[in-house]
């Protein structure tokens, strides 16, 4: 389905999913939901992520259970953040980058949105480095972490594009990569390489250009000490996926 078909159903544009609760009144009256995200690098432009209202209700059945478990087993932010970060490596099986491409190639904005929105990583265990970050976006947002999305442009010729977060803790922005840092955790290799890092120990400040506002250039500025990671990981997730 195209984008014009789409919008002339009856939609609801929401900051991020945190704000509809699936017991609004409003839900029985939509068809899709959209979320809109900022991408670029110097000139951001706005997209939309489309959710049909069924796929809505589905994914926010599995981040209220997430959610529950996060605010129960953590004591702080940085233990949140680290909870969320393990519990939704869970649920990465397969990477559908050509399946993104496949379908934005066939203008098809529903599937498109479906693969690189919370669906595709929540419900149909496949993704992309973008899929992720929205997904970590919105349940940061739902536990009330401050989170963004970034979208970087690679440098080199005919490189691909590509999607992390930056995350406020305790006043302080970190970069977090979930995508990159998908294996090791899988693994239980710590330190994560892409976890928390200020904008120097990143790698994609070599990788990627990439807009950023102002205060986020101003407190990504150091990183998370390893030491402390580790012991937020210390206690790996053993839960499966909530379904």
């Amino acid at each position: 389905m195209e984008l014009k078909e789409i919008l002339s159903k009856r939609c609801v544009e929401i900051s991020d999913m945190s704000v509809l609760s699936v017991d609004d009144e409003l839900i029985n009256n939509i068809d899709y939901v959209i979320v809109p995200v900022y991408v670029g690098t110097s000139k951001p432009r706005k997209l939309p992520y489309i959710i049909a209202r069924e796929d809505f209700i589905k994914c926010k059945s599995i981040i209220d259970e997430i959610i529950q478990k996060v605010k129960r087993d953590s004591n702080n932010c940085y233990e949140m953040f680290a909870s969320i970060y393990d519990l939704l490596s869970q649920y990465f099986e397969t990477d559908a980058t050509e399946d993104l491409r496949e379908a934005v190639e066939k203008k098809d904005i529903e599937s498109a949105s479906r693969i690189q929105g919370v669906y595709g990583l929540l419900v149909e265990n496949r993704g992309t480095c973008s899929s992720v970050a929205f997904t970590l976006f919105n349940i940061c947002k739902s536990v009330g972490i401050d989170c963004v999305m970034i979208n970087g442009k690679s440098r080199e010729e005919d490189g691909d594009d590509h999607s992390w977060n930056m995350v406020n803790l305790d006043g302080k922005w970190y970069n977090a990569d979930l995508k990159w840092d998908m294996e090791q955790l899988k693994e239980g290799q710590f330190p994560l390489k892409e976890f928390l890092k200020s904008s120097k120990d990143f790698a994609h400040s070599n990788l990627f250009d990439y807009y950023l506002k102002d205060y986020e250039v101003t407190y990504c500025t150091e990183s998370f000490p390893e030491d402390r990671q580790i012991q937020l990981f210390s206690k790996p997730t053993t839960d499966k996926k909530f379904k």
